[in-house]
């Protein structure tokens, strides 16, 4: 099957706790037993690109997504997921998640995830492979299925998808 995972820390990138753990875990194994799955978090300030070995997907460009009727260009980093096969995307949007702390109580916070979702979203569609699974983790993706409901369906690649 092919398994888009969303998750806002993911180990061994970014951690406050366990949902970390279960996120650096879980893709590999199910990597291991066939599945192709490919990894979406943000790209935090404390995230070395060289350190991690990830690249920048040129071919994407920049990719405007709209949050409080402002359009923010992100770009998008790969990498892989502890030497495995499996493939992690970052979404690099500085001015949201550059910050000290991965969760704050700035008054943005919920723009900082809604533009994590909508980036998913916009990057699963020109990646052009049809998901069989979105597996969704904790509150930081949460409205990504109400997202597809309501702003993506006329896009015949969400008709099929199983969200978790």
């Amino acid at each position: 099957m092919n398994i888009a995972f969303v998750s806002s820390e993911v180990v061994p990138f970014a951690k406050t706790g366990g949902l970390a753990d279960v996120s650096g875990a879980l893709p590999i194994e199910l990597t291991k037993l066939g599945h192709n799955v490919k990894v979406f978090m943000p790209k935090y300030f404390s995230i070395d690109e060289k350190i991690f070995n990830l690249q920048p997907e040129s071919w994407l460009g920049e990719i405007p997504i709209r949050v409080a009727n402002q359009i923010h260009n992100i770009k998008v980093f790969k990498g892989l997921l502890d030497d495995s096969k499996t493939e992690i995307y970052f979404i690099d949007y500085p001015h949201y998640f550059h910050r000290h702390s991965l969760y704050t109580n700035d008054f943005d916070e919920d723009e900082r995830f809604i533009l994590f979702f909508k980036a998913v979203i916009e990057l699963m569609q020109r990646l052009e492979q049809q998901f069989d699974i979105i597996h969704l983790n904790d509150w930081q993706t949460g409205l990504i299925p109400l997202l597809i409901k309501d702003n993506y369906s006329w896009d015949k690649t969400f008709n099929k998808i199983a969200i978790i």
